[in-house]
């Protein structure tokens, strides 16, 4: 019960966060290896709620940290590890909220100094969340490109 309360709550403030109209995204299927070689760092603040992304994809692969850091409560962060292709990068998330290991799918689409997180109702298997298939995929927040030699926040430092 408990987990779906958090999952519900991620949910909500994933949504409320979003400032853009709502914009949906069919995604093409990544069968072929992309060459594209980005990386970057990634922010998206909205009050004293942070999420952080550092993403690089290379040679078809995608990996990276995700942090989602909301002010005065459980804080949540992890690796990705999935594919790319073109814009469009799909990863598993695996990360540790309330001291429990988790793994969650998402989906990215690269920008020129952003990367839209996009999103959908998740189905819940055990400790395993995927994107429900047949729910378009929306943008949920879209991060701004940062220097992440900037932060002074311990999770970030390389």
């Amino acid at each position: 019960m408990r987990k779906m309360l958090l999952i519900a709550g991620v949910a909500i403030i994933i949504i409320a966060a979003c400032n853009n109209p709502t914009t949906e995204f069919i995604l093409p299927t990544i069968s072929n290896a992309d060459t594209t070689v980005r990386s970057g760092c990634f922010l998206h603040a909205l009050n004293k709620d942070s999420t952080f992304l550092e993403l690089t994809l290379q040679d078809g692969k995608a990996t990276g940290k995700f942090y989602w850091l909301p002010d005065q409560k459980d804080r949540a962060n992890g690796v990705l590890e999935g594919s790319y292709a073109g814009d469009t990068v799909r990863v598993n998330y695996t990360y540790m909220i309330e001291g429990m290991l988790q793994e969650e799918e998402k989906v990215f689409v690269w920008g020129k100094d952003s990367v839209s997180v996009l999103f959908a109702p998740l189905d819940v298997n055990g400790t395993k969340m995927t994107l429900q298939k047949d729910k378009p995929l929306q943008v949920a927040i879209q991060m701004a490109r940062v220097d992440w030699g900037s932060f002074q926040i311990p999770e970030f430092q390389h």
